[in-house]
């Protein structure tokens, strides 16, 4: 009970002092593995972090370590995909619309590696021949089209 009376308003002023201030915002990430720790109890911590993490590339390549990435997968393991993990750990890959590609790579690889249990395979049924994909109104709309390489829409 202390502990919430005491870390709810903290991470609040917090995340006053880092908005859209990226110096607070190094300072401020070089104790990010505290933060983590107050995820799971403290939905203010997880804003903390992302806020952080949206706004500012340096803070993105030079802090964010592979370990904190695991722990995010980690997270997102043991709550059968909660929403807030899977902010805490779209946003590591992405920094004001800019991919992250350090980021993104550690992403990538520890998925593959320590989460094959929430990976989604898709096989292809051979046996099956594809189908044409129906608009309710006709043919799709030109602007649709430019977007696909080929000219078959299949489903």
């Amino acid at each position: 009970m202390i502990r919430k009376k005491v870390a709810t308003p903290s991470f609040w002023l917090l995340l006053f002092a880092i908005n859209k201030n990226p110096p607070n915002q190094m300072h401020v990430a070089d104790k990010l593995t505290v933060f983590i720790a107050y995820v799971p109890h403290e939905l203010i911590a997880t804003k903390c972090i992302v806020q952080m993490l949206s706004t500012n590339m340096e803070l993105q390549e030079t802090k964010v370590e592979a370990s904190s990435i695991e722990t995010f997968i980690g997270m997102i393991k043991s709550t059968r995909m909660k929403a807030e993990y899977l902010d805490l750990l779209k946003s590591v890959c992405s920094c004001a619309g800019v991919g992250v590609d350090g980021n993104q790579c550690k992403v990538a690889d520890l998925w593959l590696e320590s989460a094959v249990d929430l990976q989604i395979k898709l096989l292809v049924d051979a046996t099956v021949e594809p189908t044409p994909l129906v608009f309710r109104h006709g043919r799709p709309p030109p602007e649709f089209l430019k977007h696909i390489l080929g000219f078959k829409l299949v489903q």
